[in-house]
């Protein structure tokens, strides 16, 4: 857990406000390595109260599906074969992102 501290000079004293960034939500479901599922279903668990998710294609940072919801599943829509990275992030209610989980998998039809 990553903690960041922000310190503020008052007369006679100190006062010192803590917050945590949360922890990264945990894949629960998808695919692993290959799969011939060209919309593939992804799980997770977390305790944000909203998530981002996107696919990136392998060595890339532009992805190619992304999306926000407040559910824990999504289902992504077409790929094309090739190789993947799923990533999901979950938000507090105060709007702190957390930090990143991940799954690759290959789309492989043939």
């Amino acid at each position: 857990m990553i903690l960041r501290s922000v310190i503020v000079n008052m007369t006679g004293g100190a006062s010192v406000t803590v917050w945590s960034i949360p922890p990264a939500p945990t894949i629960t479901g998808g695919p692993v390595g290959p799969t011939q599922d060209t919309t593939p279903t992804f799980t997770w668990n977390g305790d944000g109260s909203s998530f981002k998710w996107d696919v990136l294609p392998a060595g890339s940072q532009a992805a190619v599906r992304s999306g926000t919801t407040s559910a824990k599943e999504v289902t992504v829509g077409a790929l094309n074969d090739g190789a993947y990275t799923f990533r999901v992030t979950q938000f507090t209610a105060a709007g702190r992102e957390s930090a990143e989980a991940l799954r690759t998998f290959v789309v492989d039809t043939t």
